[in-house]
C-alpha cells in the first residue's frame, strides 16, 4: 500500500472512530490505526502530519504525539 492510499484510509478510519468516541481526550495508537487500515505503524507515522492536517481542516481537534511510546493520535475536545 502506498502512502496516498494509507493516508486516505487512515483519515477515513480516524474520522469515523472520532464520531463513535464520547470521551475526550482519547488516544489512538498508530498501531491500532495500522491494523484497522492494513498498514504498518511506521508507515502511519510517516504520513501522520498529513493525516492531522487533513483532519484539522475537517474540523477535528487532533494531534500526533511523537514523544510518547506508543506514538498515539490524540483526539482533543470537540470543535465548537
Amino acid at each position: 500500500m502506498n502512502d496516498v492510499e494509507l493516508k486516505t484510509l487512515a483519515i477515513a478510519w480516524i474520522h469515523k472512530r472520532s464520531r463513535d468516541l464520547k470521551t475526550r481526550p482519547y488516544s489512538i495508537p498508530a498501531q491500532e490505526v495500522a491494523e484497522a487500515v492494513g498498514g504498518y505503524a511506521g508507515s502511519v507515522g510517516r504520513v501522520a502530519d498529513e493525516v492531522v492536517a487533513e483532519l484539522k481542516s475537517q474540523g477535528l481537534l487532533i494531534r500526533y504525539v511523537r514523544s510518547a511510546r506508543p506514538r498515539p493520535f490524540e483526539l482533543l475536545r470537540k470543535a465548537a
